[in-house]
């Protein structure tokens, strides 16, 4: 496992925990009704707004006094890592400063747009079609628009329970489309 992989585990580990705590207790108290569940309309379909269109998850769906609850999953600390810089595939260079999975600022340094490849990449983790009864579902819960200036794509996202090796195909997605550095905060 490469430094960069070890480094952004180590910020996973810390969400999976908690949200795996939160995920037991609710059921204990019968309170639990499902797990990173997708947001739909009326129709049951997965509600997508932004650019590129992307869907939301929250972390735990409780159903509290006969009424449905989505609730999300903080930390209880937000630990700062040692930085680290890491040469990636392709020459993609990273720099990582982020101490939370749930929550991640992401930049890319592109001379090529690069929107259609990071909406692409949520689409595949993000697993519309996949509700299984397995916990962790291994999926993004949420991204932000792209925001793009001059040559910096900036967006949010919610790794949710995603592998590591979703975020690593992020990082070959963008070095493919030309990407030279992705700082994540």
């Amino acid at each position: 496992m490469s430094n960069i992989s070890k480094y952004l585990n180590a910020c996973r580990d810390r969400y999976l925990l908690r949200l795996s705590d939160a995920v037991e207790s609710a059921r204990l108290d019968g309170t639990l009704v499902d797990w990173e569940v997708a947001r739909v309309n009326d129709s049951d379909e997965v509600v997508k707004v932004g650019c590129p269109p992307t869907g939301l998850r929250v972390d735990l769906l409780l159903e509290i006094d006969g009424s449905f609850q989505p609730v999300r999953v903080m930390p209880e600390t937000v630990q700062d890592l040692v930085p680290l810089n890491h040469r990636f595939v392709g020459g993609l260079e990273i720099f990582a400063r982020c101490s939370r999975w749930d929550a991640m600022q992401v930049r890319v340094v592109s001379p090529h747009m690069v929107v259609k490849e990071i909406g692409a990449w949520f689409d595949l983790w993000f697993k519309e079609e996949d509700e299984s009864e397995v916990f962790p579902r291994l999926c993004v819960h949420y991204m932000s628009d792209v925001q793009a200036r001059e040559r910096v794509f900036s967006f949010d996202v919610d790794l949710g329970t995603a592998p590591i090796i979703a975020l690593e195909g992020l990082f070959e997605s963008l070095a493919e489309a030309g990407g030279q550095k992705v700082f994540l905060y």
